[in-house]
């Protein structure tokens, strides 16, 4: 799977939470996110959605392009999958599946104190969007981000 991950700045260089982006800064950061993709992977088999400070778009790979990895890649174990999304913006050509759906009562885990609104979501752990990604995780819970809830 390809991903890009395109965030906001303002002219003060202070990011943009996705919540405060107009339509206009929409269609940009979707063009960008086309254009960092380019012709990488299946454009019409992706998945577009919103973090709290960031647009994400994650593209299915391209037999061809799967080729290309070593093997050693595809020998490795799984270690962990990463949190859902603030939103799920769209999904074309690929299956519809829980564990890429929003939490439905997520936590907030604030990295900046001077930013609480670019919080990363933490995994209620009860709802089906949670329970789903439970199924496939190795290790405990994970904050959005894929590092360890802290202790």
């Amino acid at each position: 799977m390809w991903l890009a991950s395109i965030s906001l700045w303002d002219r003060r260089d202070k990011q943009i939470g996705t919540d405060k982006w107009t339509e206009r800064q929409w269609r940009h950061a979707h063009k960008l996110a086309d254009q960092a993709l380019e012709d990488a992977g299946e454009p019409s088999r992706e998945r577009r959605f919103r973090m709290r400070g960031t647009l994400c778009v994650h593209r299915a790979i391209r037999p061809d392009e799967l080729g290309q990895i070593p093997s050693w890649w595809h020998a490795a174990d799984a270690i962990d999958i990463a949190g859902g999304p603030i939103e799920v913006l769209s999904e074309r050509g690929i299956a519809h599946v829980e564990s890429a759906q929003p939490c439905h009562n997520h936590g907030r885990h604030v990295i900046n104190p001077r930013r609480p609104d670019l919080y990363v979501p933490v995994d209620c752990g009860e709802c089906p969007p949670c329970r789903a990604r439970q199924a496939v995780r190795t290790r405990g819970p994970l904050l959005s981000s894929g590092h360890p809830l802290p202790t």
